[in-house]
């Protein structure tokens, strides 16, 4: 594996990218300008901090799926609906209400969260069990947790990013060639 690394894994990693990298109209001067960007301070900070918050997000998350996981488990679905059992989750109180404001301008209009809210209906829309009471509930489940994700989105952020974090993503999120990457990154799974 060490020798595959060493000797290899570049040449299949720009074999494999290039071409969808051009496909999404990436440019050598797009990839040198996000370059500079990535070699910034501040992306650096926000790079960290973002990966704790996507740590605490999953975490957020997990916790209404779980509770439906161990509720179909357990045969609740047959007399009760997802929806009366799962409560859409609400901005924390204590949140800032300009860091709130922020935060839902510059993150949730992100095409990084566009991307994954995307990437989540598609996962969700592909679990079809044979139980109609079980699909009732995947469906009401979904409407849950697609109506809680800004706040879920939120309530992770805050203690994770900060403000100055939130500008930062502003400017890469406003960049073209960032667009782009994100273009890339949101592509097919294969």
């Amino acid at each position: 594996t060490k020798r595959f690394i060493d000797e290899r894994l570049d040449e299949v990693y720009l074999d494999v990218s290039v071409p969808l990298l051009k496909s999404c109209g990436m440019t050598e001067v797009d990839l040198k300008e996000l370059s500079s960007l990535y070699a910034m301070p501040e992306y650096k900070a926000f790079e960290v901090r973002q990966k704790a918050w996507m740590v605490d997000f999953v975490a957020y998350l997990m916790e209404p799926l779980m509770e439906m996981m161990k509720n179909a488990s357990e045969g609740v679905y047959k007399d009760t609906g997802m929806a009366e059992r799962l409560q859409t989750v609400q901005p924390n109180p204590d949140i800032d209400p300009a860091y709130a404001e922020k935060f839902n301008k510059v993150m949730l209009e992100s095409p990084v969260v566009k991307s994954m809210k995307e990437a989540m209906i598609k996962r969700m829309d592909q679990s079809t069990p044979n139980d109609p009471d079980l699909t009732e509930a995947i469906e009401d489940a979904k409407d849950v947790i697609l109506k809680s994700l800004p706040a879920i989105l939120l309530n992770s952020a805050y203690g994770n990013l900060t403000l100055e974090d939130i500008d930062y993503a502003a400017k890469l999120y406003s960049n073209q060639a960032y667009s782009k990457l994100m273009t890339y990154a949101g592509s097919d799974d294969e």
